[in-house]
């Protein structure tokens, strides 16, 4: 009886352990799918904000036509989609008026994409005769500086370490422009000159470039040039 009971007893643990594994498989799913959406809806958002300040400014600028001037506004959004707050960060419009108009508009508005955590977007828009657009701002060089320097110590080094087993005495230098584009990734890399003599190292370091991620947000493209040095 005892050995019947202990063999009833690891089949309902097992069952058991099958159905924590299957549980938890499917609540890190869940929360990877919502971590992309999330990254996704930024974007979304920020288009969704555009076409709903258009109309609004469209029909202030029949009786004001000479209304331009930028605006910085951050939106809280919650998790059911409903903007939970809106402020004007700063603005050089000069037009009170409407400020407040597009501030209530977009108060009314709903997100409708759901499954989403609640976050804050924030965008500056640009006014004039030819309408509405989100305007692009410059990169901080402090905030390249600061990935370039953290990749060339944490993804470079172990590279050139790797070759330099391969090749004994390998080192130099290396100029490359890389292409930032506005979600962060880099675009395209290219070497303006090297004096390292190994075009399989080379390679390996513009394969590298390609993967490195810099700040998403609205900017301009960004062309950076990053000069290279490897010694032992």
């Amino acid at each position: 009886m005892k050995l019947r009971t202990f063999t009833k007893f690891l089949a309902l643990f097992a069952v058991l352990a099958s159905l924590v594994a299957c549980a938890s498989s499917k609540s890190t799913v869940s929360q990877d799918a919502n971590k992309s959406l999330e990254g996704n809806a930024e974007s979304d958002v920020v288009t969704s904000v555009l076409d709903r300040i258009r109309p609004v400014y469209d029909q202030y600028r029949k009786d004001h036509p000479d209304a331009a001037g930028e605006m910085t506004v951050r939106l809280a959004l919650g998790s059911s989609g409903d903007v939970d707050s809106v402020r004007i960060v700063k603005s050089n419009l000069d037009d009170p008026e409407l400020e407040n108009a597009i501030k209530e508009d977009l108060t009314l508005w709903k997100y409708d994409v759901s499954g989403i955590k609640s976050f804050v977007v924030e965008t500056t828009v640009s006014f004039s005769a030819e309408g509405v657009a989100c305007a692009k701002n410059e990169r901080s060089g402090k905030d390249i500086l600061l990935v370039v320097e953290t990749n060339k110590r944490e993804r470079l080094r172990p590279i050139f370490n790797k070759h330099l087993q391969e090749q004994s005495g390998l080192g130099g230098k290396m100029r490359v422009k890389i292409v930032i584009v506005e979600n962060g990734t880099v675009e395209n890399v290219e070497i303006l000159e090297s004096t390292l003599g190994n075009p399989e190292f080379e390679q390996a370091v513009l394969e590298d470039i390609l993967q490195w991620k810099f700040t998403s947000g609205n900017y301009d493209k960004s062309k950076v040039t990053i000069p290279l040095t490897f010694v032992e």
